[in-house]
């Protein structure tokens, strides 16, 4: 288990959301460093997993290894993965109790590599890296501070710049639109001309669901990152390819915050906000 940390980050906690006959599990994930400026001490990074069963038997194992005697299915930290597995056992693995799952062979190299491909496939690596010297996962502002000075402001994460968009109505027909954003605090907003009139609408950063860098290329450079937000996906990409991780980190504390504080920010008139949440809706 040990070997395996050092691949692969151990949920804090697995959950199920959904209705009552069709359940998703979804994994959450905390940073274990914990430092001042620390983006998920209390509020967890969240993605849904199709891997639920190799989730659980690592969380077992890892609970296992750590006790001084062999767990009982009744001890708390195991029942409560019993309980999630007994719940979604009739869709996910009808024939396979939970005593049988995390008693089974220990997980391969291939159902770590699918672990893997799936925190990859969320950006969780943009966010989360494992910190050698202290043996744990940790966010990117506990493993490094120094980068604070630079994407905060007393506190609150801002930036601006002129970032060209993806638009268009069809696929194949997408053409780059060059708009001016701004990003501070809890606020992110862009800049709209129509009818020779600049206006500013806003995209609450508490309705963005991802943010994600786009990656191309041998090196592995972010380009352009995406924003699905509103069940809308926004594609940016600033002019130096060096902006564009400044933008995701960006991005990512001031959603971390907003969890974590959801009155921060300057207030927004609630009859404006529904206003700008049509007017995104519609680009």
């Amino acid at each position: 288990m040990e070997r395996v940390a050092l691949r692969i980050p151990l949920p804090s906690k697995i959950t199920l959301e959904g209705h009552r006959h069709k359940k998703r599990p979804k994994v959450h994930f905390l940073c274990e460093k914990k430092g001042d400026q620390c983006l998920y001490c209390q509020h967890s990074f969240n993605i849904k997993t199709k891997q639920a069963k190799t989730w659980i038997h690592l969380m077992f194992l890892d609970r296992q290894a750590k006790a001084p005697s062999a767990l009982s299915p009744r001890d708390p930290s195991v029942a409560e993965l019993r309980e999630i597995w007994e719940t979604m056992m009739h869709t996910a693995d009808s024939g396979r109790s939970f005593v049988t799952v995390v008693t089974s062979s220990f997980p391969t190299t291939k159902d770590q590599d699918s672990l893997r491909q799936e925190l990859d496939s969320v950006r969780f690596f943009d966010v989360f890296e494992f910190n050698g010297s202290q043996r744990c996962w940790a966010c990117f502002l506990c493993n490094h501070p120094e980068k604070a000075t630079g994407l905060l402001q007393d506190g609150h994460p801002i930036i601006a710049g002129h970032l060209k968009e993806k638009k268009g109505r069809w696929k194949f027909f997408k053409r780059w639109k060059t708009r001016y954003f701004t990003l501070s605090g809890s606020t992110m907003t862009y800049s709209v001309s129509k009818g020779g009139v600049t206006q500013e609408t806003y995209l609450p950063i508490n309705k963005i669901q991802s943010v994600k860098a786009i990656k191309k290329g041998s090196r592995d450079i972010p380009r352009a990152f995406e924003i699905f937000a509103n069940d809308q996906k926004f594609i940016l990409k600033p002019k130096e390819r060096k902006c564009a991780e400044q933008w995701v980190q960006c991005i990512h504390i001031a959603v971390a915050r907003s969890h974590k504080s959801p009155s921060s920010g300057p207030p927004i008139p609630e009859q404006f906000l529904l206003e700008q949440e049509t007017k995104v809706s519609r680009l």
